[in-house]
């Protein structure tokens, strides 16, 4: 792989994840004290219906992005960037099961 090709993934990536990842540490610290005070037996309950509200929320402005950011990244920031669209739609299914799981990431420290 050459440097453009990293040149190219490292705009897509900043592109992408920089708000995705604003997101979901704002949907983990919301989901914190729910998943905090909740008893242990109700927990999978919680935790389905939060990875499942994040599914929702997180799917049109996704999908947006996938189907968009091939011509978005180009016009924006100017032909010479075109593969970093093509990169940021390869990324975007990731990044959007990343934003479903967010919610649940500090289940672990909840759980000790």
């Amino acid at each position: 792989y050459s440097l453009d090709a990293l040149g190219q993934y490292s705009q897509a990536w900043r592109l992408v994840n920089v708000p995705a990842a604003l997101i979901g540490s704002a949907l983990s610290q919301v989901y914190f004290p729910r998943l905090a005070t909740t008893p242990r037996q109700d927990l999978p309950q919680v935790v389905r219906s939060s990875v499942g509200k994040s599914l929702l929320f997180g799917i049109l402005p996704f999908a947006l992005i996938f189907v968009l950011s091939p011509y978005l990244v180009p016009w924006a920031l100017g032909p010479q960037w075109g593969d970093a669209g093509l990169y940021a739609q390869a990324l975007t299914p990731w990044l959007y099961l990343n934003l479903a799981a967010s919610p649940i990431s500090t289940l672990f420290v909840v759980l000790d």
